[in-house]
């Protein structure tokens, strides 16, 4: 398992599990490695709107 749940690539943008932008086109890959989320029956093609990211931040 990844320590990190979203993963940004300067080439490519974000990645979320298995949702990947790639030049503002999000894709979902199927392909299950052990480092995925379990599916949820997100379907395999859809249209991405709008998305928010937020910074969780642990206190001591």
């Amino acid at each position: 398992m990844t320590s990190c749940a979203i993963y940004c690539s300067r080439a490519h943008g974000p990645s979320m599990g298995n949702l990947n932008c790639i030049n503002d086109n999000w894709l979902y890959n199927s392909y299950d490695n052990g480092d995925r989320y379990p599916k949820i029956g997100i379907p395999a093609h859809f249209i991405v709107e709008n998305y928010e990211v937020f910074q969780v931040t642990k206190n001591n």
